[in-house]
């Protein structure tokens, strides 16, 4: 197994690690020229299935807990947490949140992939973390982005129909804006 020294942390990086390594670059650049180009951008929480979006052409997703996650492991996690706490927003919030939120307010600087390209639509759950709404809220107040929220009903048994119903309507409310967007 190849190794090679980094030597700004004096950590050793396989050559997994290294590929790793490029292709999460080459995918976060992929995301950004994209978005450059036109793509609808919408920012989904880790738990929003994307297949709500396939039958959209020219639609990319960024995911902020997972770019959190990388700043974190590339160092940046606590700068980016106080860049948020200077703008008000309180330590005591999640990490990911504080991590993606000073990145995002100051427009991708010291992330390792520029940050995120700026959302078309936000779409976060209520089945996941209980910030997670308040935190995509911030963007949805802040740049006037639509926010829509995937109210998934706990079943603590067996599915119902009208669970599946409840479901069926959001998506159809979320491809419409979407449709109505494009069209602007």
């Amino acid at each position: 197994m190849a190794e090679e020294k980094d030597e700004m942390k004096g950590l050793m990086k396989t050559e997994s690690g290294r590929r790793l390594t490029q292709i999460l670059t080459d995918d976060y650049m992929n995301l950004h020229g994209k978005a450059s180009g036109g793509a609808f951008v919408v920012w989904v929480a880790i738990i929003v299935p994307i297949e709500l979006f396939k039958g959209f052409d020219n639609v990319v997703f960024a995911v902020p807990e997972s770019h959190a996650a990388l700043s974190a492991a590339k160092g940046v996690g606590m700068l980016q947490c106080e860049k948020a706490e200077h703008s008000g927003y309180s330590m005591d919030i999640c990490s990911y949140a504080r991590i993606d939120i000073g990145t995002a307010m100051s427009g991708g600087k010291d992330s390792p992939t520029f940050g995120l390209p700026r959302p078309n639509l936000l779409v976060s759950d209520n089945n996941n973390c209980s910030l997670l709404v308040k935190w995509f809220d911030v963007y949805h107040r802040e740049w006037g982005v639509p926010h829509f929220i995937l109210d998934v009903p706990f079943c603590y048994e067996m599915q119902k129909e009208t669970d599946l119903k409840y479901i069926v309507v959001l998506d159809f409310n979320i491809n419409r804006v979407i449709s109505k967007e494009r069209s602007d």
